[in-house]
């Protein structure tokens, strides 16, 4: 959870690009030009600084605050309550812009590469735009492919997180697109 622009990139160069993709999509969010949300942190339970049983009984509240256990020992911490000093300069060289401009550059030098077709989806902002816009790499744009008021508000089909049936709103509405840029066959 939390991936940016970045980390997407990287994904796709380490794990993705041995299945030799046709298409690659980038599910875009405006939370993309931050850093990860989310970062793994394993509990070290022989901390001498910490009272891990004074926590639980009496700042309980304040610990599960920011974080969530994914099993015994590991947790979830929100990072926006890290100091951005402690992270590997990898991930915050530039600015946020720049390094969405060179993830999506990567991204663009990758494909042509490759050969596989690139397709930015979600909705997108004017600035991101610009960036796809200048670096050659279609986008679609869900603010305008999917006019407001067609769907139930609660499909947050803007929104990073939709629900199941705005999902499937998104997922028909990028098949469409697929299939009108070509890159797709028609689905009978």
């Amino acid at each position: 959870p939390g991936y940016n622009t970045q980390l997407e990139v990287e994904a796709l160069r380490d794990k993705g690009l041995k299945y030799r993709p046709d298409i690659v999509v980038v599910g875009w969010c405006e939370n993309d030009y931050s850093l990860p949300f989310f970062l793994l942190e394993k509990e070290n339970y022989r901390r001498r600084d910490v009272s891990f049983l004074y926590n639980l009984l009496f700042k309980r509240s304040s610990m599960t605050k920011n974080r969530t256990q994914v099993s015994p020992g590991f947790t979830l911490r929100d990072q926006r309550e890290y100091d951005k000093e402690l992270v590997v300069p990898e991930l915050t060289a530039g600015d946020d812009v720049a390094r969405v401009r060179k993830a999506l550059a990567e991204l663009k030098s990758m494909a042509d590469q490759s050969g596989f077709k690139v397709l930015v989806f979600g909705p997108m902002k004017k600035l991101i735009r610009e960036i796809c816009a200048d670096l050659g790499i279609p986008f679609s744009n869900t603010y305008e492919l999917i006019p407001r008021g067609t769907y139930p508000e609660e499909y947050l089909v803007y929104f990073m997180h939709p629900n199941k049936d705005g999902h499937r709103v998104l997922a028909e509405h990028l098949e469409k697109d697929l299939v009108k840029r070509g890159w797709l066959p028609p689905h009978e």
